[in-house]
């Protein structure tokens, strides 16, 4: 049976805590992070725990780790193992919900975000494309996407179709 990436990789995962929220673990470096890890969920016994007590033997018994991770993980709030995890120069982060990051203090500094008027009027956030242009992740002029079938005419149009053709395709269903 092939090993999941729960089986080999159990400190790079996300846990869900008492209060249903996530909480992630990147530790990329095993060996540098597990005594630091077991310190902060109040389980320093696990740092010379015969299954885990080495970064193959943690591989090894990855399954039984995740187990073992997520029950520790379950007994608290995300927010109390923020504060358990404070100051651990480690790879962790709440995993944030969509209306968590709109209102994020750091996306909203790095200008992630960016406001758009839809075509009712109301103004929704959006989070910005991966990619930064001239320094900056924000379009030179946010706008929203267009609706399914909002310029079908005017491509058509645009290949040379004119209105009557356009409405016999509509009225055909092969365009909406």
């Amino acid at each position: 049976m092939a090993a999941s990436n729960v089986t080999l990789q159990p400190l790079m995962r996300t846990y869900r805590c008492a209060d249903g929220q996530w909480l992630m673990l990147m530790l990329l470096d095993p060996a540098r992070y597990w005594p630091g890890l077991c310190e902060r969920l109040g389980r320093p016994e696990l740092v010379d725990d015969p299954r885990f007590a080495t970064v193959a033997l943690r591989a090894q018994n990855g399954a039984l780790l995740y187990d073992v991770l997520s029950a520790i993980f379950a007994e608290r709030p995300t927010r109390a193992w923020g504060e358990a995890f404070a100051g651990w120069d480690a790879p962790w982060e709440y995993t944030q919900t969509i209306p968590d990051v709109a209102h994020d203090p750091q996306a909203e500094a790095n200008d992630y975000l960016f406001d758009v008027q839809v075509s009712d009027g109301t103004r929704v956030k959006l989070v910005s494309g991966p990619i930064s242009i001239d320094g900056s992740p924000l379009a030179a002029e946010p706008r929203r996407a267009p609706h399914q079938g909002e310029h079908t005419d005017e491509l058509l149009a645009g290949l040379g179709l004119d209105p009557a053709a356009i409405g016999r395709l509509r009225a055909s269903g092969a365009i909406g």
